[in-house]
């Protein structure tokens, strides 16, 4: 379901990983789409939430936010041109969105292939929403981790 207005958290949360990511060499709507799915995957699957309420879909670049959602945040990020108020996050998201990024900061070029990686996306239709519990069915590597935030998802999930 597409929300008619936006929170004003869920805006904070794409503020605050664009302005992570904007010095990125790959920094673009991709890669940027597909950091707020891992964000919120991360958050999903350690607190049962996401951080933000967007939805996502199945793309050609991945698992990205709704594209009516997507473009409307987009267009109050590009408008608004301000740093993000970490007021709207508790504690536990700060220092998951600052984890998250930082262990795909170098993996730039990983992600779209990395969600595309994900049962969810496989057996989705494209433009087809994914619900968040679907997310849990990720490749795994010997041993059971996710080849690309095996450290994170293995820190977050057994509570740091």
């Amino acid at each position: 379901m597409i929300p008619t207005k936006t929170s004003q958290k869920t805006l904070e949360f794409v503020i605050c990983i664009a302005q992570r990511l904007h010095n990125n060499p790959n920094y673009g709507s991709a890669l940027l789409a597909n950091s707020l799915f891992l964000v919120d995957y991360m958050s999903y699957s350690k607190t049962g939430k996401p951080i933000s309420d967007l939805s996502y879909v199945k793309d050609e670049e991945g698992i990205i936010p709704t594209p009516t959602q997507f473009v409307q945040i987009r267009d109050i990020v590009n408008k608004e041109r301000r740093d993000a108020n970490f007021d709207v996050f508790d504690k536990e998201e700060v220092e998951l969105i600052e984890e998250v990024l930082e262990n795909i900061s170098n993996k730039s070029s990983e992600i779209a292939n990395y969600t595309k990686s994900l049962l969810a996306w496989a057996f989705a239709e494209y433009n087809e929403e994914i619900p968040f519990y679907t997310f849990q069915y990720a490749p795994r590597e010997e041993g059971g981790q996710d080849p690309l935030l095996k450290n994170t998802i293995k820190q977050y999930l057994n509570g740091k």
